[in-house]
């Protein structure tokens, strides 16, 4: 399996577990962490991956296109091919940006092409004196605009 640095405990962790699980079934899995594991994410010769989709800081850019960016294994669909042509070559509406993610995350599942272990946690809480804290289009999302808070007096 491939995955992150020795030191991302967090990855560590999930190895540990998914090796736990498998052996359930019979199977034995390597789990040791690969140093500069980013090198080795484009030659697709491994099996599994332990992986994060990032979302884009451009709001309709999609992350899985053919041979595209974060599409390592060479995963292609023509009907999630024709979505984000549309959704890199037209401005839509927020709603519309929605529906199109929703179908090709519909297909991504049905089709099996990655499975979600878990998303970043999230903190939220609640203040009337703490100001300009507003939610992150990013993860993980903790103090994503930190500069912006302030306390009204």
């Amino acid at each position: 399996m491939l995955f992150g640095q020795p030191s991302n405990t967090r990855r560590v962790s999930e190895a540990a577990l998914a090796k736990a699980s498998v052996a359930q079934a019979g199977f034995d899995m390597d789990v040791t962490p690969t140093s500069g594991w980013s090198s080795y994410t484009k030659n697709a010769k491994y099996d599994l991956a332990f992986f994060a989709w990032v979302k884009s800081a451009i709001l309709q850019r999609g992350n899985v296109g053919t041979y595209q960016e974060q599409n390592y294994q060479g995963y292609s669909n023509p009907e999630i091919e024709k979505i984000y042509t549309e959704l890199n070559g037209k401005l839509l509406t927020q709603a519309e940006i929605a529906d199109r993610f929703l179908k090709v995350e519909t297909i991504l599942m049905k089709e099996a092409v990655s499975l979600p272990i878990f998303q970043h946690p999230a903190v939220n809480g609640v203040s009337s004196k703490l100001m300009g804290v507003a939610p992150s289009p990013l993860s993980p999302n903790l103090v994503w605009n930190l500069w912006d808070w302030y306390f009204k007096a």
